[in-house]
């Protein structure tokens, strides 16, 4: 991944997609949000995880050292193919549990409190395979 400030056009790479699960590398990465203060969390969706990245300081571009990652134990496990990621303007942080076929909100930024909807199905309140998500 690659990190471009538009003002300068400066840029760094964030990451590898070598699939490994230490600080900076990346398995099938496919989604991404800024957090309210200015971070960046990543779907990390081969290694089941959210990676935040601090925000950089003024002027500068995010790297690495930055990192902190979060795969919570859940209510009803782990994530399975997290795919979509969002944040609503009531401050809490949604992700689409793809092979889990449910959606998870967090309290936060940081993993903190969660609960889980949704099961396999098409009915009310199911789902089969949700891989993206809006919150206005």
């Amino acid at each position: 991944m690659v990190a471009i400030d538009l003002s300068t056009l400066n840029a760094t790479t964030l990451g590898s997609l070598d699939g490994g699960t230490s600080t900076g590398n990346f398995n099938g990465p496919t989604d991404l949000t800024l957090t309210p203060d200015g971070g960046l969390l990543v779907l990390d969706t081969g290694n089941n995880r959210v990676v935040r990245i601090t925000a950089p300081p003024a002027g500068g571009l995010p790297s690495a050292t930055g990192w902190t990652t979060f795969a919570p134990q859940l209510i009803q496990g782990y994530f399975n193919r997290p795919t979509g990621i969002a944040f609503g303007s009531d401050g809490h942080m949604y992700v689409t549990d793809t092979k889990n076929h449910r959606l998870v909100r967090f309290d936060d930024m940081h993993g903190a409190g969660f609960a889980a909807f949704g099961i396999d199905g098409s009915g009310t309140g199911q789902f089969v395979h949700p891989s993206a998500i809006f919150v206005k």
